[in-house]
Formats: C-alpha cells, sequence, structure tokens
C-alpha cells in the first residue's frame, strides 16, 4: 500500500504527467476556498496550472446584473493578479445546468477560443 502510495504522489508532483485544474466561479466565499486550495495543494508539490471561472454574467442593462457584474469583474481581477502564473480561463453562465450538447459549447468556449490548450501528460 505505502509503495503504490508513494507512485501516486510521484506521478501528482511531476508537471509532465499531472496537473491540476482549478474550477470556481467569482464569489468571495469561493475564490477564497479556492486560494486555500490552491496554497494546500502546492505546498505538497502539485502543480496547479490553470483557473477555471465559470458562470460569468455576460454584458446586460439591467441594475441587478450591472451590480453582479461589477461584483464578478473584481474577484476575477484578483485571480488574474493573484496567480498571474497560471492560466486563468472564463466561462459564462450557460443560464441552465452544463451537460449533453452544451458541453460541446464549454469545449468551444475554452479551446476554440483559445482560452485553453490541449494538454497530453507527458508533453
Amino acid at each position: 500500500m505505502r509503495v503504490k502510495a508513494e507512485t501516486m504522489r510521484n506521478a501528482l508532483i511531476d508537471p509532465k504527467t499531472a496537473s491540476i485544474f482549478v474550477v470556481t466561479i467569482p464569489e468571495k466565499a469561493a475564490v477564497e476556498e479556492s486560494r486555500r486550495l490552491i496554497e494546500t495543494v502546492e505546498s505538497h508539490g502539485v502543480h496547479v496550472a490553470s483557473i477555471i471561472i465559470n458562470h460569468v454574467m455576460r454584458e446586460c442593462d439591467c441594475q441587478f446584473c450591472q451590480r453582479k457584474m461589477a461584483s464578478q469583474t473584481s474577484y476575477i481581477q484578483d485571480l488574474r493578479s493573484r496567480y498571474s502564473d497560471k492560466r486563468v480561463a472564463i466561462l459564462p453562465d450557460y443560464g441552465a445546468e452544463v451537460k449533453g450538447e452544451c458541453l460541446q459549447q464549454v469545449a468551444q468556449d475554452l479551446y476554440g477560443e483559445g482560452q485553453m490548450e490541449l494538454w497530453t501528460p507527458g508533453q
């Protein structure tokens, strides 16, 4: 059991074989939880390559949406400045649970828009 755990740990700390993508939303509690997660994971030598910020509001004229967008923008800027060494990708709020065909849109938004690069272990 100890050998398996050591083998797994070695695989996780080698950025050629593993990388963590943290997914969060642009709200205070989630950003703080993500910050703690990144600190903890990296303190164990595991590489966090990217942060994906999910459920970001699209442009809208109503006051509620504008206030929410301003708040979200603040958290997005904080994450980008705090983790300038990591790729930060933005995904909009799709208005419904992401499943089925909507997953293709997520892939397009991440990879087709150039926010993320396809990664294969060993590269």
